[in-house]
């Protein structure tokens, strides 16, 4: 290392401790004046804190002052009164004492209306309490004699109550044979209007061409007539012939029925089967009976109806004589008696009519009037 380098290095270390010394000296006198800040902020705080201590003196003096000045105030009323009653005569002290009695009997008049007033108005509020127990015992008086009046009343209907059913089971008995009477007069009322509108349909299809001389042995006046024999179905024939031959005719319902489902291609014939039929009643009736043995030939003869009995075969089968078995409303009967119509093949080409000879009601019943029954 040259002298140079070292005189260098010299220099720097001296010149770095004055700095350092600077450095330190302006550390320490930082300090001083910081402390010396914080000493001048107390001071200062302590000067504040004495002052505001010094203002609270003098408020307090001030006050003091105040109420110095007041008492003397009233002082000096209190002097100037009293010199102005040492001044007023025995006469006047009187007349003041006088008005101060008045004044205070004033005052216990007043408190004394307004106990009144006071007391009036509980005694209002006890009178209005009284009515209203009043109404209330009145209102439960009302509410005891009505229910008195419902036992009296309900003891009574008590009483009556069986007679009550009594009477109520017979207008239920009177009501259900009303009921029953009103079926049965709307069934007979349906029954004649639908006679009514077949008696005007077969009244239709008559025609009086011309009119007769009177029977000798009758008292109906005779005609001539057409009768339209253009049925379209075999319902058609069967209520035109129940409206000719009512009389003798008793068709049964099974028997309409069945000529509902019937499409049997000649229904004219089975009209002209239905009316040989009421002719055979009419004159089997008047004769009692009395037309022979043989039914079915007298039938074939006569009438030209082809009528024959069932066989023993169907007699004995439960299952085909169920099938023969008719019904009207609730009755039923087995009839066995039949006409045959048509012949062929087809069920549109044969029609069966089964009757049964009630001699008692003196009418053939009809009982099936359409196809061709099992055997």
């Amino acid at each position: 290392m040259s002298g140079l380098e070292l005189l260098t290095i010299i220099i720097g270390l001296t010149v770095l401790g004055f700095l350092l010394k600077s450095i330190y000296s302006l550390s320490q006198r930082s300090r001083r004046i910081q402390a010396k800040i914080a000493s001048l902020e107390d001071e200062n705080a302590r000067l504040w804190t004495t002052q505001s201590e010094l203002s609270s003196e003098a408020k307090c003096l001030q006050d003091t002052v105040d109420n110095l000045t007041a008492e003397n105030r009233s002082l000096r009323q209190r002097n100037a009164i009293i010199q102005s009653f040492e001044s007023l005569s025995i006469e006047q002290l009187s007349a003041i004492e006088n008005n101060l009695d008045l004044v205070i009997n004033r005052d216990k008049l007043t408190q004394a209306i307004t106990e009144a007033g006071s007391q009036k108005t509980n005694l209002e509020i006890e009178i209005n309490q009284l009515k209203q127990i009043v109404d209330l015992w009145q209102e439960e008086y009302r509410r005891i004699e009505a229910q008195h009046e419902e036992i009296i009343d309900y003891d009574q209907r008590l009483k009556a109550y069986p007679g009550l059913l009594q009477q109520q089971e017979g207008l239920i008995h009177r009501i259900d044979e009303i009921e029953q009477e009103k079926a049965s007069l709307t069934e007979q009322l349906w029954q004649a209007q639908a006679q009514i509108e077949r008696d005007l349909q077969g009244l239709h299809r008559i025609k009086i061409v011309s009119a007769c001389r009177q029977h000798s042995t009758s008292d109906r006046e005779l005609f001539h007539a057409t009768i339209d024999m253009n049925f379209g179905r075999v319902r058609e024939a069967l209520d035109f012939a129940e409206t000719m031959f009512d009389d003798v005719l008793d068709v049964w319902d099974s028997a309409r029925v069945s000529a509902d489902a019937s499409n049997f291609i000649r229904p004219d014939d089975a009209y002209r089967a239905l009316q040989s039929l009421a002719w055979f009643g009419q004159h089997y009736f008047e004769q009692d009976g009395d037309i022979g043995d043989n039914l079915y030939g007298f039938l074939r003869e006569n009438y030209n109806l082809e009528c024959t009995p069932e066989s023993k075969t169907v007699e004995n089968d439960k299952k085909l004589r169920d099938e023969r078995c008719f019904w009207n409303g609730s009755q039923r009967k087995e009839m066995f008696k039949h006409v045959k119509l048509g012949g062929g093949t087809g069920m549109n080409k044969i029609l069966r009519i089964y009757f049964n000879i009630n001699r008692e009601s003196q009418r053939i019943e009809i009982g099936h009037c359409g196809k061709h029954l099992s055997n």
